[in-house]
């Protein structure tokens, strides 16, 4: 029986470290770059029911963006139902997202069913940050649908119970009650049609061919399109890791390295046009700048020198995405004085 390949001991090393991260004050970005078998070797004993829900929280993002698709198995084993707490709701809901972004069209529509069946079980109020999660990694209109009705209920029970005459409760308690039905149908009139929103961009970029969708896709990261947003920048990194990538002839993966350059070059030509001084807004200028930097050498793209040395400058803020980062120093538990990187690899 042949043996598995050695772990690869950085990627080991790196890949714990996120998962065990303090992050009450300090942020713990997803490792990159990471060798594939080995991070899926570390996160599989991990993908389990009697998990921390923050753990679950963490590998499902690791294991979507770097599509680790080996990992499905477990997601699928998690949606076993009975969910009877925000924590248990929570660790379903990440593997409904990570099935839905790795699994085949059978697991994506076990993961659909799976997000139905939570929302009969679920409280609004407590677990819509980790719903809404699944929902956009679902992507159906459906799926927002389900998640209005399933917060107006809620809100309307709210309302309810606040105008039930009780002569033992004071009025602060209330009004208390209005306000919390109050900010479920906030929920309902502001962000719902904006993930319609989401979707349908999403619908349009996937619908170009694959240079002007990589261009599209930079942009929409780099939030220079005007159309961008925070569940954008996600989805297009996610989607364009996945990009470079074909089927050859014998049904194998195998990398597009025409395409890939193409997603390096959007990129470069995103910092370049920023590469200039406006004081009212310099540092949002900047920023911007280092991502698409960061993104350009993500997918091998070549700076010049004067770009390395303004991004070996520029701090490592552990926000990005698309940036190698295999020096990151992830604070241990209960250690407040970590900073972040101690070097750059740019």
């Amino acid at each position: 029986m042949p043996q598995p390949p050695p772990l690869d001991l950085r990627t080991q090393q790196r890949v714990e470290a996120y998962l065990e991260a303090d992050t009450r004050y300090s942020v713990a970005p997803i490792p990159t770059p990471v060798e594939p078998a080995t991070a899926v070797a570390v996160v599989l004993p991990r993908i389990t029911r009697a998990g921390s829900a923050e753990t679950i929280r963490r590998v499902a993002r690791m294991v979507i963006f770097h599509d680790l698709a080996a990992t499905t198995g477990a997601w699928d084993r998690m949606l076993a139902g009975g969910e009877a707490d925000p924590h248990t709701v929570a660790k379903s809901a990440w593997s409904v997202a990570a099935l839905a972004w790795l699994g085949d069209q059978e697991r994506r529509q076990r993961a659909a069913k799976a997000f139905g069946d939570l929302l009969l079980r679920a409280d609004p109020e407590r677990s819509h940050p980790d719903i809404t999660e699944a929902a956009l990694a679902l992507g159906g209109d459906e799926q927002l649908q389900a998640m209005r009705t399933w917060l107006e209920r809620r809100a309307a029970e709210l309302e309810a119970q606040s105008k039930k005459p009780d002569p033992s409760r004071p009025p602060a308690a209330a009004q208390h009650l209005s306000v919390r039905a109050d900010q479920l149908q906030q929920i309902v009139g502001m962000d719902i049609p904006g993930w319609k929103r989401t979707f349908a961009t999403r619908a349009k970029a996937a619908a170009l061919p694959p240079v002007p969708r990589a261009a599209k896709l930079a942009a929409l990261y780099c939030e220079t399109d005007e159309e961008s947003d925070t569940p954008l920048v996600w989805w297009s990194a996610c989607t364009l890791i996945r990009l470079p990538w074909k089927v050859d002839q014998d049904g194998k993966r195998a990398p597009d390295p025409e395409l890939r350059t193409a997603i390096a070059e959007a990129f470069l030509a995103i910092a370049r046009a920023h590469e200039r001084e406006d004081p009212d807004n310099q540092e949002e200028i900047d920023l911007t700048r280092q991502r698409a930097l960061h993104a350009a050498v993500f997918f091998g793209g070549v700076p010049t020198e004067q770009e390395r040395l303004w991004l070996y400058k520029r701090p490592e803020r552990g926000v990005d995405l698309l940036v190698l980062r295999p020096d990151f120093q992830y604070p241990a538990a209960h250690d407040h004085g970590a900073t972040g990187a101690t070097g750059h690899d740019h």
